[in-house]
């Protein structure tokens, strides 16, 4: 009876439990602010905010818009949106407009602020929206993730007195993020978004969104991933017309997310029995290829002066991440020489008689052509064959290498580096580092080498010894 009343009410709980993770959900609010009463206006923004709704509608997200919102209406969109949240949902706000640093904390501008001179922060402050306390509220709803997307990094909007201004003159200032929220900005600390690239630029959106938006419908990307490519795209851009923009993230999420996910959900199940499969190619598994076994693979083939070996890809993947940089260094490895024809040999003068006779004639053996060997026939290819192995690593990896014999994996979100026997799967140990690395490197002594991304430095870890700092970047390796 005991065994029977313990069985029900575990199932009740369990029925509970996955209502919970049912009522789940994905929530966004998307705001524009173009027009502005007494600063500068815009001419993007609300685009930007339109196209970031409808991206995430695309992935399954519910989306609230609010264009050109006064500092009440704000307020209000901003209450609304916390109202529909629940602990576990998966939260987004992206804003797309003015903003400004004040004493380094950052205010978002409604479309009514008031002009000001230097000296009036704190009237400014009372009429702006900080954005700390939006990111605050958010995650006082026990989201499991809280994505915070701010294309507001323009130039300060209030004019200045001499060498005085209010607020920071460009950009917004880095904030502190919690467990469990994203933040990403369209440019970094002291660098300002540009709305758009020339006069004459016809693209709808800004350099920031127009390169997120289509990031945001792509299966199997990562959020961290998103991010670098958008960063990178951007920085391209904008360096097309010599401006610096380079947008930052600060990733504090546990875990992984996917705004299209790594596979595709089938949602329908078929009245009639399904069709047996055709049978899949040797050594083809089921299902989409990850995108670490694929990045693995490439890495173990791309530096071979074989054809065979990087054709190996190509077959595997003939769509692949890869495919185009394999087929042009195929093309370079197959690519015949070019053999220079021998320069004709010229004949001698006959030298003059001495004895008053007749000259003589001078015989000329007409030139031979130079021999040339016959080329040896080219050995067959060697057979090559590359085997795939995939093994759980838990964590998306945020850096992946080898020191020749094992693998080294920046786990994301663990702040530690696993090694890895890759014949077998077998974690070997973990190192624990101070924040997580966004690349590494290993060398053969079993060293490993994180790049901190916030302030560039590399440091070397090891499981002998504390860390030790070995240089400062003054850049971000991609």
């Amino acid at each position: 009876m005991r065994h029977s009343i313990f069985s029900l009410v575990l199932v009740a709980l369990l029925l509970a439990a996955s209502g919970n993770v049912a009522l789940a959900k994905r929530v966004a609010l998307v705001i524009g602010n173009d027009t502005y009463k007494d600063v500068v206006s815009l001419q993007k923004a609300v685009n930007d905010a339109n196209a970031i709704g409808d991206a995430l509608e695309s992935v399954g997200f519910e989306v609230f818009r609010a264009k050109n919102v006064v500092r009440r209406d704000m307020n209000f969109q901003l209450q609304s949106f916390y109202s529909k949240l629940q602990p576990g949902d998966e939260a987004l706000f992206f804003y797309a407009g003015h903003g400004i640093e004040i004493a380094g904390r950052n205010f978002l501008l409604p479309t009514d602020i008031p002009s000001a001179k230097p000296g009036r922060e704190d009237f400014i402050k009372s009429e702006a929206i900080p954005v700390d306390r939006i990111l605050s509220s958010i995650r006082k709803r026990g989201t499991r993730v809280a994505i915070m997307v701010l294309d507001a990094c323009r130039d300060n909007p209030f004019p200045s007195e001499g060498t005085r201004s209010l607020g920071g003159t460009r950009g917004l200032a880095r904030m502190p993020s919690a467990e469990g929220t994203f933040i990403m900005y369209s440019a970094g600390v002291g660098q300002t978004a540009l709305d758009r690239l020339s006069d004459d630029d016809p693209h709808p959106n800004s350099v920031f969104t127009r390169s997120l938006v289509p990031l945001i419908k792509k299966p199997g990307f990562s959020l961290t991933r998103t991010a670098r490519l958008v960063r990178r795209e951007v920085q391209d851009l904008a360096g097309k017309v010599s401006h610096n923009q380079r947008p930052a993230y600060y990733d504090e999420v546990t875990g992984d997310f996917f705004f299209s996910g790594k596979t595709k959900t089938v949602t329908n199940v078929p009245s009639q029995p399904a069709k047996p499969a055709p049978p899949k190619p040797s050594g083809q598994s089921g299902g989409t290829p990850s995108f670490e076994v694929e990045s693995l693979f490439w890495s173990s083939v791309k530096d071979s002066s074989n054809p065979a070996i990087i054709n190996t890809y190509l077959k595997k993947y003939p769509n692949g991440l890869f495919a185009e940089l394999a087929r042009v260094k195929l093309a370079e490895l197959t690519k015949p020489a070019v053999t220079q024809k021998p320069k004709p040999v010229q004949p001698k003068p006959a030298k003059p008689s001495n004895n008053g006779q007749n000259p003589q004639v001078a015989v000329v053996t007409p030139p031979t052509t130079p021999t040339v060997a016959p080329t040896k026939p080219k050995p067959k290819a060697e057979r090559v064959t590359l085997q795939a192995s995939v093994w759980p690593i838990g964590k998306w990896p945020e850096g992946i290498s080898s020191d020749g014999q094992n693998l080294w994996i920046a786990e994301s979100g663990v702040r530690r580096v696993a090694q890895m026997d890759p014949t077998n799967g077998r974690v070997i140990k973990r190192v624990k580092v101070g924040r997580l690395p966004v690349d590494m490197v290993a060398d053969p002594t079993g060293q490993v080498f994180s790049l901190i991304y916030t302030d560039g430095l590399v440091w070397s870890h090891s499981a002998r010894g504390k860390p030790r700092r070995l240089a400062k970047l003054t850049d971000y390796p991609e």
